[in-house]
């Protein structure tokens, strides 16, 4: 009875100290750009950070035009490529210098689809590129 006892005491401070340890300390002074703000998550993040630069948010996404690939045009590939993709990429270099000299952090939101392409037009290749771009920042 007792060592069942003292085994969930052990977990519940175990799970308590975990939690503790993610929190970020010493926060102030540090300031995230976020892209893709008008709603969502992106909005509310915004609203939360709106002070200076310490972190890059990439949340801008377009999806339009979900279908196989003789159905798009290349225009419909040609903006989702430069809203997911080479604006994420325009974004991070151009911040990249900011971000780094405050030795803050940079977060991308992609999705499940730039991993397994399972619909056609440009969102899934274009999330591929997002993946790929973080990972080259490593």
């Amino acid at each position: 009875m007792w060592l069942h006892l003292l085994v969930v005491l052990g977990l519940i401070l175990l799970y308590r100290w975990y939690r503790q340890s993610q929190i970020l300390t010493n926060l102030t002074n540090k300031y995230v750009f976020i892209t893709g703000c008008d709603s969502g998550f992106g909005n509310l993040l915004a609203k939360q950070l709106d002070k200076r630069l310490w972190g890059l948010v990439n949340n801008a996404g377009y999806g339009v035009g979900f279908g196989p690939n003789e159905w798009q045009t290349k225009e419909e590939f040609s903006k989702s490529l430069n809203v997911n993709l080479l604006g994420t990429i325009d974004v991070t270099v151009n911040l990249l210098h900011l971000v780094r000299k405050a030795r803050g952090r940079i977060v991308y939101t992609s999705s499940a689809l730039g991993r397994l392409a399972i619909m056609g037009g440009g969102y899934s290749p274009s999330k591929f590129g997002v993946e790929a771009f973080a990972d080259s920042l490593r």
